[in-house]
Order: C-alpha cells, then structure tokens, then sequence
C-alpha cells in the first residue's frame, strides 16, 4: 500500500513538472488573444 502512494505521489509530482508549463503557455496565448484584438483597436 506505502509504495502504491509512493508511486502516486512521484506520478503527481512528474505531471505537475510537465503540466505547469503547459498551463502557463495555455495561458499566455490565450491572454495574448484576448489582448491582441484590443491593442489593434486603441491603436486605431
């Protein structure tokens, strides 16, 4: 049982490592969508 949340928890570990920078990319693009349109306006 102690190694089967051992595993669990190093899994969880290696997902968050990969998973944040795709967060943040995903993210970023689509903060970059929503401002883009709206810089392109003001400018005019």
């Amino acid at each position: 049982m102690a190694a089967t949340i051992a595993l669990l928890v190093v899994a969880l570990g290696m997902f968050k490592a990969a998973f944040v920078p795709l967060v943040l990319t995903y993210l970023s693009v689509l903060i970059v969508q929503i401002l883009a349109p709206a810089v392109i306006n003001n400018k005019e």
